[in-house]
């Protein structure tokens, strides 16, 4: 998760369209799809990085760039799994 929201940091930061990768929108729908029994496994699993967690990461902290990537995976996985939600 953590080199997806660098990636998209990144995308920010050159002023690239962000485009959240399939594979995670996948992944996070087969999380929601095969329920654990163990809530809190599963709620973690379906957790992003902080944008504290993320500026940790990186050389140069850039907190807009930060939030607007960690917004944006947020609005694209509640977009896609709405109904799963």
């Amino acid at each position: 998760m953590i080199r997806v929201l660098l990636n998209l940091v990144r995308d920010y930061q050159q002023k690239n369209s962000l485009v959240m990768p399939t594979e995670w929108i996948e992944t996070f729908s087969f999380l929601l799809e095969n329920r654990s029994e163990d809530k809190f496994l599963l709620a973690e699993m379906l957790s992003l990085p902080s944008e504290k967690y993320v500026g940790e990461q990186m050389d140069v902290i850039d907190v807009v760039a930060i939030h607007a990537a960690r917004e944006f995976a947020i609005t694209e996985i509640a977009k896609h799994l709405e109904k799963l939600f």
